[in-house]
């Protein structure tokens, strides 16, 4: 997933400020691989202060764009290819999409929750999943509504946003960065912290590794990049969904709930 973070850097680089995707790119695998050598405590305070700018500006684009729509519902089935996706059935992909979202969130989400009580760690998730569920609903409104534009653009957020205001396309461009960059960080940070102490010298030894070939690997491009993991990701995360949900059942009907798997990260960073 950072791979494909570090790809989603370069091209909104490039089609914001010009900047050539490869040193976008690179930008963005530097602001990483500083940030992991930091304590985890910060990266959480970045993904909370970075989330309500991104709900205002989605509020915006979605309001304009499904008030003045430039292609009518009834239309938009003639700008939209479903052959294209990997199995041309509207519903599973919509299944794998599900999939996407939940194998993104769970690698963080099980350190997140294991550091904090069952209650909260309960409501954190219902209201996470709500919020998604109204920007989802709100984004893909406002695609829909200029699909005859958006259907071709590789990030097509930034191009309704640009159609409203420059300002606007730049404040998205800015929290668009941020959002890509936390992602990438909430992504790597578990897996490294799975298999070594964090910021021991092993662990930073892999930082480096894996920040140098997955920017590399990013230079493949953003949207190959997408179309080859994308559906990948949501199959590993409708097994990771069966299999919560079997977790779940059991620990009803034997009365017994899961214990809180020991963390490898350190307490003086939280």
């Amino acid at each position: 997933m950072m791979i494909i973070m570090l790809a989603g850097g370069g091209s909104a680089f490039y089609e914001s400020f010009g900047v050539p995707a490869w040193l976008g790119s690179l930008i963005m695998a530097i602001a990483v691989l500083v940030t992991l050598t930091m304590g985890f405590d910060k990266i959480l305070v970045a993904l909370g202060s970075v989330t309500p700018a991104l709900i205002i500006i989605v509020m915006i684009i979605a309001a304009v764009n499904m008030t003045n729509p430039s292609v009518p519902l009834s239309e938009v089935g003639t700008y939209t290819d479903i052959t294209k996706t990997p199995t041309g059935i509207w519903w599973l992909e919509a299944i794998t999409y599900s999939g996407i979202v939940l194998a993104m969130a769970f690698s963080i989400l099980s350190i997140v929750g294991a550091q904090s009580s069952f209650k909260v760690a309960k409501r954190g998730g219902l209201f996470g999943g709500i919020i998604l569920l109204v920007l989802m609903l709100l984004m893909n409104g406002g695609l829909l509504s200029q699909i005859n534009v958006t259907s071709t653009a590789e990030l097509p957020t930034l191009v309704l946003a640009r159609e409203i205001h420059p300002i606007l396309a730049l404040a998205l461009t800015i929290v668009m960065l941020l959002i890509i960059y936390n992602t990438a960080v909430g992504m790597l940070y578990p897996f490294l912290s799975r298999f070594w102490t964090p910021y021991s010298r092993k662990y930073k030894i892999a930082l480096v590794v894996s920040v140098v070939a997955g920017y590399f690997l990013s230079l493949v491009g953003f949207v190959d990049l997408v179309n080859f993991f994308y559906p990948i990701l949501g199959y590993l995360g409708i097994a990771i969904a069966v299999l919560l949900t079997v977790v779940w059942v059991w620990s009803k009907v034997t009365g017994k709930r899961v214990q809180k798997p020991k963390t490898a990260v350190k307490e003086t960073h939280i």
